[in-house]
């Protein structure tokens, strides 16, 4: 699955880090930022069906995330960023998991 294959990216990308060092690593930032568009992207062909099975995992809100990474780029709250990938992301997986597991 795309989304869990981004996520486990995020980790990769973060683990180590502060806010501050992932602030100041730009290729480590856009690295994270392509990572949650393609969260989004492919929440946004998960189908409805398979969706509605899985409520506690926030679909609205990772394609919110991916059009604000996408549209928003150069006006990014980086502090929002560092949020959701080292405190939102990773809490995605063991839910991504029980889904795939089903």
């Amino acid at each position: 699955m795309d989304i869990l294959a981004a996520v486990e990216r995020i980790g990769r990308y973060t683990t180590g880090l502060d806010r501050a060092a992932f602030e100041r690593d730009e290729r480590t930032v856009e690295a994270v930022c392509f990572a949650l568009v393609v969260i989004g992207e492919a929440a946004a062909h998960v189908p409805d069906e398979v969706q509605a099975t899985a409520q506690q995992i926030p679909w609205r809100k990772m394609k919110a995330m991916r059009n604000i990474a996408a549209h928003e780029y150069f006006g990014l709250d980086l502090g929002t960023v560092w949020q959701t990938a080292t405190a939102d992301v990773p809490a995605l997986k063991p839910l991504l998991e029980a889904l795939l597991a089903r």
